[in-house]
């Protein structure tokens, strides 16, 4: 078999096995200077991720869609709860999710 009909068959086992997942970008998760996480979303994605707070709190952020949210923090760590007032976000809204209280910014990669 040519290199070329090879190409062919391994772009087309990729094309299938990722039918109907769009990627949306990657989801950035930092606290302070430090990147907590890094990580792809894709368009029918639904998952919720956890991570441990510097105060030891866990927070959570929800995926639905290849969008994003935080859930709402205990009032003792997030009195105001801006961060999960501020709804969904998507890679192509270009908006970030901040969290002050936490040092928390949640983004999407451009």
């Amino acid at each position: 078999m040519h290199a070329f009909g090879v190409l062919v068959i391994l772009a087309a086992i990729f094309g299938i096995s990722n039918a109907g997942k769009r990627n949306n970008g990657k989801l950035i998760i930092k606290q302070g200077k430090k990147e907590l996480l890094r990580t792809v979303i894709n368009e029918k994605e639904h998952r919720l991720i956890r991570f441990k707070l510097q105060n030891g709190h866990i927070a959570e952020i929800e995926i639905v869609n290849g969008k994003a949210r935080i859930r709402p923090l205990p009032d003792e760590i997030c009195p105001r709860h801006i961060c999960s007032d501020m709804g969904w976000i998507s890679r192509s809204s270009g908006r970030k999710i901040i969290c002050k209280p936490n040092q928390l910014v949640i983004y999407f990669e451009s």
